[in-house]
């Protein structure tokens, strides 16, 4: 009788043990259920935030193009003078890679990206001059910068001897696919603006004052690489010689 009895309580607690062990196994299932759950739910949920996060960009550089930003050399408002960003960012101790720099050849043409370059090594050539020093990493892309520069202004100046404001500015237009007629108002809207007074960033050749020659009604223009002293001062730029540089 007593063996019977400890059978029969040995039996129970072999059923009450499977039982816990078969409601541990159930809930491991639930839990490793939700946790796959949770995994793909993590897991649309990041892949959404990444496409979102493409989409913004996209967008961003779409309207970085759109108004040809010109990223460090925009202009703000420091203690009521305008400085570029850069120049603001230099001040305050900034440090800058190469990167950062030049970011904007993603989406400036190459005219723009050509002015942009040029005005950035400028500026950061003039705050070494004034500081006697750059800081590592500014300094190490500074240097990469000049060489990109100079590769630019080789390509620019160096094509075929070419070495005039209008001979450049002529065959960087020919090579933008602009018409020769349209070139030629847009080198004049250039010297109306200057002036002979006004340094202006002539694309594809850089800074230079164009004026109208005094003889409105032939057409020509002249350059010079300082201000105009008089009507006759700098180099006669003629509509001949502008298409000479356009055949060439």
């Amino acid at each position: 009788m007593a063996r019977s009895i400890n059978t029969m309580i040995r039996f129970k607690k072999m059923i009450r043990f499977k039982k816990i062990r078969l409601n541990k196994i159930r809930l491991n299932k639930i839990g490793f259920k939700k946790i796959l759950l949770n995994k793909n739910r993590l897991k649309k949920i990041l892949l959404n935030k990444i496409r979102l996060n493409n989409d913004f960009w996209k967008k961003l550089e779409c309207t970085h193009i759109e108004i040809q930003n010109m990223w460090w050399l925009t202009e703000i408002g420091v203690d009521g003078k305008k400085k570029t960003q850069l120049e603001d960012a230099l001040e305050k101790g900034r440090s800058f890679k190469k990167e950062e720099l030049l970011a904007p050849n993603k989406w400036l043409t190459p005219e723009n990206y050509q002015t942009y370059v040029r005005r950035v090594v400028e500026i950061l050539q003039k705050f070494k001059d004034v500081n006697n020093t750059l800081d590592g990493d500014t300094d190490k892309a500074f240097e990469e910068l000049k060489v990109e520069y100079e590769l630019i202004k080789n390509h620019l100046t160096s094509r075929k001897g070419r070495r005039k404001p209008h001979t450049v500015f002529a065959l960087h237009k020919k090579e933008l696919k602009v018409k020769r007629g349209d070139a030629w108002s847009e080198l004049k809207e250039y010297a109306k603006n200057s002036k002979g007074e006004i340094q202006i960033d002539l694309p594809g050749y850089g800074q230079i004052y164009l004026k109208l020659d005094k003889d409105v009604k032939i057409g020509n223009l002249r350059y010079k690489e300082t201000v105009f002293s008089n009507s006759t001062d700098g180099f006669m730029i003629t509509r001949k010689a502008f298409d000479a540089a356009w055949d060439d």
